[in-house]
């Protein structure tokens, strides 16, 4: 008795492997067929090993989840670029042709296929004012290739007393971003193939609130990866232009003590100078009005003078008696 309770034991538990084995096979059948229809996108770089993950709604409140690996092959489908590189430079420019001056920046930028992003100008003449002359500020884009050229040709138009330049290397980055949006379209388009087959209205509602919030995520990341093409392929150079008299000195970087102290002195004598030509300049300029003034001013005040000892006498008078 024992030994037939032994064998049909044996027999089940047999029975309960093997069907354990078919269902390991039809699932791993059913993932290999699954996503052996899922292509590589043509563009963009998606990594080996990426995940997409896609749920709908299952009987009941269960929910279903398919996850799609990207493999090598998959991954080797977008083109590899070069580096992703953004370009910057501020420059400061001195210039006692202001007008041929901005002419000759339009000039620069129509030469190298550039456009001008953004300029103001303020200020009155230089030669014209008793104040500060003009001044522009431009926000250029230039082709990358003619950047470093642009750049060099600043001296041309002026004294250049301040430059600075920058280089931002983007390229994880780009790489990341790029990837996510590549596997977001594929988790887009299997929703897509999941929604046609939905056969309750829960699955559908599940699917459809799923692909707003893809939509979304790929508007947002496909608008960043245009910025960021534009400011690679276009660098951005903002100048600043200031209408001077004299020119900035350039001053040694070795100085002496005494050679610093020198320059401070010189330096206090030019503004002391400058402060009384200032002066000089505002009286001269402005001696119509002070004349006027001085006709209209002095007369008044003699005649107060007067109306005031007028109307003292007879108070006066009276104390006395």
């Amino acid at each position: 008795m024992k030994k037939q309770i032994s064998l049909i034991m044996t027999v089940v538990l047999v029975f309960l492997l093997a069907c354990s084995g078919c269902g390991s096979a039809k699932m791993n059948e059913a993932q290999m067929s699954a996503g052996a229809d899922i292509a590589a996108p043509e563009n963009g770089v998606v990594r080996p090993g990426e995940k997409v993950e896609t749920e709908t709604s299952g009987t009941g409140s269960s929910m279903v989840t398919d996850v799609i690996t990207v493999t090598a092959g998959e991954a080797e489908g977008g083109e590899r670029g070069s580096d992703k590189i953004i370009y910057s430079a501020y420059a400061e420019l001195e210039t006692q042709s202001f007008d041929e001056t901005v002419a000759a920046v339009q000039e620069l930028v129509d030469r190298y296929g550039g456009f001008i992003e953004s300029s103001s100008v303020t200020g009155a003449d230089y030669h014209k004012s008793a104040y500060a002359g003009r001044s522009a500020r431009f926000t250029l884009r230039i082709p990358r290739q003619h950047f470093a050229e642009m750049t060099d040709g600043l001296s041309e138009l002026g004294n250049v007393p301040y430059y600075e330049s920058s280089a931002q290397n983007i390229t994880p980055r780009y790489s990341d971003t790029t990837s996510r949006l590549n596997a977001l379209r594929i988790e887009e388009e299997r929703l897509f193939v999941m929604l046609e087959k939905a056969a309750t209205i829960e699955e559908m509602l599940s699917i459809e609130a799923r692909l707003s919030e893809l939509r979304y995520e790929i508007e947002s990341l496909t608008s960043t990866l245009q910025n960021w093409d534009s400011l690679i392929s276009y660098s951005t150079l903002e100048l600043y232009i200031r209408e001077v008299a004299d020119y900035t000195e350039e001053v040694p970087v070795q100085r002496s003590y005494w050679q610093q102290v020198g320059d401070d002195f010189r330096r206090s004598l030019q503004s002391v100078g400058d402060f009384f030509l200032g002066i000089f300049r505002f009286v001269v300029g402005g001696a119509p009005v002070i004349a006027l003034l001085a006709v209209i001013v002095i007369p008044a005040g003699i005649f107060l003078r007067r109306f005031l000892r007028s109307h003292r006498r007879p108070k006066d008078t009276e104390d006395k008696e």
